[in-house]
């Protein structure tokens, strides 16, 4: 699918020499690794406010409370945050979704995944992703 969107873009004569990160600011569009990890987000946003209902075999587990409170919880973080599973020798388990989103998820400020609905949270993540 990328390879599609990368001939596409060079469809447009006046960009058609330029790098691909520039045809696609040009042409206001994503870049299909930042749309997964947006997607995820919100997946992941739906799940944690129960939204969406997930049996989990391996369920997703919340920092302890000795990273979320005492004199240095303000700079580690939201309450949200998520423990990432162990790794293992086998790169497989790294695509998982539980593996997959946490370091995105736990990067995010408070005023995003503090979120009331999932607009809110679509918005501010977008409002985050501009600002960086």
């Amino acid at each position: 699918l990328e390879t599609v969107r990368r001939r596409a873009t060079k469809l447009e004569p006046r960009i058609r020499n330029w790098s691909y990160e520039d045809r696609l600011t040009v042409l206001g569009l994503t870049p299909l690794h930042e749309r997964r990890i947006r997607g995820d987000l919100i997946q992941l946003f739906k799940f944690n406010n129960g939204f969406n209902e997930v049996s989990w075999v391996n369920p997703l587990v919340q920092c302890s409370s000795l990273t979320q409170t005492g004199p240095a919880r303000g700079i580690r973080g939201h309450k949200r945050r998520l423990s990432g599973q162990p790794s293992t020798k086998c790169m497989q388990r790294s695509n998982f979704f539980t593996n997959r989103v946490d370091n995105h998820w736990n990067a995010l400020p408070a005023e995003v995944t503090d979120s009331q609905s999932i607009n809110q949270f679509k918005n501010k993540y977008k409002v985050f992703k501009s600002s960086i």
